[in-house]
């Protein structure tokens, strides 16, 4: 009997079923796989494990029908975070694009992710490691491919942040430095909300009601902000982003004056502060 043998191919799988020339999706997928919306959900959520078939590093299995990823995707698919996490706006990777690919704010996971990455005007940009562990790519053990024991879902850790206590429950954060008085972890935050400067910590509007020290007093004296933090407050509005949120009270007195964490020396508006204390 002879072997019917046929071109190689024929013998090769397409990402949507099948093979060559075959319409009847006797593949391990179904017709139409191949959409975008399709098997990249598929793969986000990790439906099945990639890399049974595909590879360890999905580059291709041993089985002839396991195409590598590369056949579509450009190689450096793997280490290109916007592939996968938006770009749509910028090169950040911070969503407007959502892991179901949402654009709106309102239909997104966490809106507020250009707050924290692209809005300059209340502290210097946050990067991702600020929130989350960076993966070096793809097929980081943890990540997406290889041991995400969370698929779907976004692990915030903020371990390595300013907040090293906070907490997040899906929708809001807690035990936050960040969006506290700036005393310790005392804040809280809805991930939907709109923040003003009073929403974290007391001010001038309030005359310094809860604010540290003896902030009441002088502001009741007609003392402003920048009279003692001058290098990162103008006109009650920050004038140096990199000294705002940045885990230290800096402190900018006036010539004459020094402050030594405790105790202020010197004179300052027709006061003698020898020996006066802070806290």
């Amino acid at each position: 009997m002879r072997l019917l043998l046929l071109p190689l191919f024929l013998l090769l799988a397409t990402c949507d079923g099948g093979k060559v020339g075959d319409d009847t999706a006797s593949g391990h997928h179904p017709d139409g796989y191949d959409v975008p919306t399709v098997h990249g959900m598929d793969a986000k959520l990790q439906v099945e494990e990639c890399t049974d078939c595909h590879g360890a590093d999905l580059t291709g299995g041993t089985d002839a029908e396991a195409l590598s990823c590369d056949t579509c995707h450009a190689a450096e698919w793997r280490t290109d975070c916007t592939f996968c996490h938006g770009g749509t706006d910028d090169t950040s990777g911070a969503p407007p694009e959502d892991i179901r690919d949402n654009t709106d704010p309102s239909a997104m996971g966490f809106p507020a992710h250009a707050a924290h990455l692209q809005d300059t005007s209340l502290h210097a940009a946050f990067d991702c490691a600020t929130c989350h562990v960076v993966p070096t790519d793809a097929m980081t053990p943890g990540h997406i491919f290889v041991g995400d024991a969370t698929a779907g879902s976004a692990d915030v850790d903020l371990s390595a942040s300013r907040s090293s206590a906070g907490e997040w429950n899906g929708t809001s954060c807690s035990n936050m430095y960040c969006h506290g008085s700036g005393q310790g972890d005392d804040g809280a935050v809805e991930a939907t909300a709109s923040v003003t400067c009073g929403d974290c910590h007391a001010g001038p509007d309030d005359g310094g009601s809860g604010m540290s020290g003896e902030h009441r007093e002088h502001l009741g004296e007609g003392v402003a902000c920048e009279d003692c933090h001058s290098a990162t407050v103008t006109n009650d509005d920050i004038s140096d982003i990199t000294l705002h949120v940045n885990g230290e009270v800096n402190v900018a007195l006036p010539s004459g004056m020094t402050y030594s964490g405790s105790t202020c020396e010197g004179e300052c508006h027709r006061e003698d502060h020898r020996g006066e204390r802070w806290d």
